[in-house]
């Protein structure tokens, strides 16, 4: 108890490394850049998210369990180098697919600066090995490489940022510091923990790419309804819309992203538990489940009494549509956490095919509904199908995860 007790209070301070100082930098942005430039500035973090998507591959979830399941040094070494390079193989893809946007897209033409200095966080966010470190139950060692480093670059944005001209300049901060986290953090993995270096199999590389594919194409589908509404919004409304829809977004993300240590710390564990005891398995997940339900919510409850306070903290002044949206996201905020907390056991229970499909009934759903929602009831009718899409991930894992326990 005392090891994993550790390990979530790294975790969370990774994961505050990541989402809280981002957090603490946007109602700057705000307030430099304007609603109007932060919303271009959403649009184009929302097209990187692609990219890092496509990089991660559903490594973080497949690399944890085959990590924590590997008999010794050998294994885990062969797990570590063919995941590496599956995501090289996807770096490239990835920084072909931008320059192709460059030429084709006017979007992308028009901002290509300020795409080149951010695409450096896709490499960053590729090659940081979180996944291995929270196998092995050493998130201290990933927790202070990234934590000191970003630390340093969000100093540099409330020093240096002082202007509207300025975004590709937070790209460029941002970059450097993913990009250097995620080089420092390898090192160890060869040094301190002494795992082998050696280009893997081709064939070892596609198997790691099949296996992975699924929780992929989840994620994908996740990103269609998250992510891809911020793109429709900008089509159909003005960039000060967007920025008051990503305000309120942002305030969203950061806080489900705090649960994200609770889930994560629990499953090395629960990999284990089920391939030793089924009986443990489902004592510790059903644990783990009122536990997560309790603690979101208190804040889902405790943000939407201090809605007012923090809408006028990040905006700098009252805004009655994003504290409406805010209002909304509360309700998803209760909900959002279970997303990643049932995907870690579909993969632990070999249940990737229901995975894909939970997803890819929520992403038809709103594909179908997210032009007119946003057409007659605008960004808060698009919070409301955020929630709607949650829920039906809620209920389709979660009752497909017990009819499967109950066989």
């Amino acid at each position: 108890m005392k090891k994993l007790v550790s390990e979530f209070l790294y975790l969370s301070l990774f994961q505050a490394s990541n989402y809280i100082l981002p957090l603490l930098t946007f109602p700057y942005l705000i307030r430099v850049f304007g609603l109007g430039v932060f919303g271009e500035y959403t649009v184009i973090q929302t097209v990187l998210t692609y990219f890092i998507i496509l990089v991660d591959f559903g490594f973080n979830v497949t690399g944890v369990k085959n990590i924590s399941q590997a008999a010794n040094e050998e294994e885990q070494s062969k797990v570590f180098n063919t995941i590496m390079a599956s995501k090289g193989l996807l770096i490239g893809i990835s920084f072909l697919v931008l320059l192709i946007s460059g030429l084709c897209a006017s979007e992308v033409r028009n901002h290509f600066m300020a795409y080149l200095m951010a695409f450096p966080m896709v490499i960053g966010q590729a090659i940081f090995p979180i996944w291995f470190y929270q196998a092995i139950r050493k998130m201290k060692v990933a927790t202070i490489i990234n934590a000191s480093i970003k630390i340093f670059f969000t100093g540099c944005i409330f020093l240096f940022i002082k202007r509207a001209d300025q975004m590709g300049t937070v790209f460029l901060f941002n970059s450097i510091g993913f990009l250097a986290g995620g080089i420092v953090a390898v090192i160890p993995v060869y040094t301190r923990y002494k795992l082998r270096y050696f280009t893997p199999a081709w064939k070892d590389v596609k198997a790691d790419l099949s296996e992975s594919w699924r929780i992929f194409l989840s994620r994908v589908f996740v990103t269609l309804y998250s992510s891809t509404n911020v793109l429709v919004l900008a089509y159909f409304k003005t960039p000060f819309v967007v920025g008051q829809y990503s305000a309120a977004d942002k305030v969203f993300r950061g806080l489900y992203n705090v649960s994200t240590p609770f889930t994560q710390v629990f499953f090395p564990l629960q990999a284990r538990l089920y391939k030793e005891s089924i009986t443990a398995y489902i004592k510790e997940s059903k644990k783990i489940f009122f536990i997560l339900l309790s603690v979101c919510t208190a804040v889902g409850v405790g943000v939407f009494i201090a809605s007012p306070i923090i809408v006028k903290l990040v905006v700098g002044h009252e805004d009655t549509v994003v504290l409406a949206v805010l209002r909304v996201f509360v309700l998803s905020v209760i909900l959002y956490p279970f997303g990643a907390f049932f995907t870690n056991m579909l993969a632990i229970q070999n249940m990737n095919k229901v995975l894909l499909r939970a997803v890819t009934y929520s992403a038809v759903m709103n594909l179908v509904l997210v032009v007119p929602v946003i057409y007659y009831f605008s960004v808060t009718g698009l919070a409301w199908l955020s929630f709607a899409t949650q829920l039906l991930i809620f209920l389709y894992k979660g009752l497909s995860i017990v009819a499967d326990l109950k066989k």
